[in-house]
């Protein structure tokens, strides 16, 4: 996806998509990222995403709105890739948060995280690769994912303020940023820091309570999230939700050394 996002799921879509519900009304989730999820269905889909990080939200609103401005712009950008290039437009887009930059920044910054300090500013540094495959789209691609985007609403807010919207028979995708958990015995810490509050057990709780709640009305809910006993305490079979296992490598590490197979899980209320 042109917007590269830590945990994106477009593996998970291409995994499950034969699984999912067919019919449904509106589209939920409250934890939009770069959209992978979103923008793999072949489908046009209405509804609504929000992300609490207002600079990513402010960027799909603007592939949404005018894609041949921000293809160009961003293409522009790219063309003159430069080291002293990448902090100088750091420097600007920490002040004005523009769509652009955002994007610019996305795809030529270090492993294509997305990581904010506690004063809210993007502080990554610039990336190694080469310019030629920095941004392999065209004008073509941002029309039509912004065709996608034509149905939807974008919300800036946390996944309280989106799940607000949802009702029966909506389909509900949940992919929060994931909890610290164990491998081989060592704690292994996740990356959650695309704002500067970080998602934390208590939102979890909370969530696991508001999707119970939309689960009795009879929304269709799927959400992913590392196989661990954390996540089944809030989720149990008991309140009828059910698992699926999928095992996959994680490649968010800068390092060889940090990269590994992670046991995830799918957790739904739908027959499958």
């Amino acid at each position: 996806m042109i917007i590269k996002w830590a945990g994106g799921k477009r593996w998970l879509y291409q995994k499950i998509h034969n699984l999912l519900p067919r019919e449904f009304n509106n589209y939920i989730e409250p934890f939009f990222g770069g959209g992978a999820f979103f923008y793999s269905f072949e489908a046009k889909l209405s509804g609504y995403a929000g992300d609490l990080n207002k600079n990513l939200i402010s960027c799909h609103q603007k592939l949404k709105d005018n894609p041949k401005e921000l293809f160009e712009k961003v293409s522009e950008l790219i063309a003159s890739h430069s080291d002293e290039q990448y902090y100088q437009i750091r420097d600007e887009y920490n002040a004005s948060h523009q769509p652009d930059h955002f994007l610019y920044l996305n795809r030529t910054c270090f492993n294509g995280i997305y990581r904010e300090n506690r004063n809210g500013d993007f502080n990554v540094p610039v990336g190694k690769r080469h310019s030629g495959s920095l941004f392999n789209y065209n004008l073509d691609d941002f029309f039509s994912l912004s065709e996608k985007l034509k149905n939807m609403q974008l919300i800036n807010g946390d996944f309280r303020s989106t799940l607000s919207y949802a009702g029966a028979k909506d389909f509900i995708y949940i992919d929060p940023p994931y909890l610290d958990r164990e491998i081989d015995g060592k704690k292994s810490s996740t990356f959650r820091k695309y704002n500067s509050k970080e998602f934390d057990e208590k939102d979890l709780s909370d969530l696991s309570e508001i999707l119970t709640e939309l689960s009795s009305k009879g929304a269709h809910i799927l959400i992913s999230n590392y196989s661990v006993p954390v996540v089944k305490e809030f989720f149990p079979k008991t309140m009828g939700w059910n698992y699926i296992d999928l095992d996959r490598v994680s490649f968010l590490s800068g390092k060889s050394s940090g990269r590994h197979k992670t046991s995830e899980i799918c957790i739904h209320n739908f027959s499958l």
